[in-house]
């Protein structure tokens, strides 16, 4: 499989990523997106679309933490900017995988794996 790494501002740490798939052996590309933004999430898959592989499965891994606060200090614009990564970019990807990948859209299958934190069994004294 060729493997789309995915980025939104740390180009290097991306690259870092697709030469340790190549020096195994894989393919890899990087594509810069905010999975928060559709018109990005779109454009991301369409590029994908322009490998010659089909999509086969998707890793959504994406997640955004600002430092740490009380509930008192939350503003609206630092939860709509978590919840528009962590819960909607999320949800975004699922779609755009699912047009490519499911058998009733003309796609081979696929699998999708959605990595959340350990945050909601452990916790995090002051936060939220």
């Amino acid at each position: 499989y060729t493997v789309a790494v995915n980025y939104q501002q740390n180009l290097h740490a991306a690259q870092e990523v697709m030469n340790l798939i190549t020096q195994a052996g894989g393919k890899a590309f990087v594509l810069q997106a905010d999975i928060s933004d559709e018109n990005q999430v779109v454009a991301m898959f369409t590029a994908i679309d322009q490998h010659d592989e089909p999509l086969a499965a998707l890793v959504n891994n994406a997640g955004i933490l600002f430092t740490q606060c009380t509930v008192e200090n939350l503003t609206a614009e630092r939860i709509n900017r978590v919840l528009s990564t962590n819960v909607t970019g999320y949800f975004l990807c699922c779609r755009e995988a699912v047009k490519r990948m499911a058998l009733k859209n003309g796609g081979s299958g696929g699998a999708i794996v959605n990595v959340s934190s350990v945050a909601s069994r452990l916790g995090s004294p002051g936060e939220y």
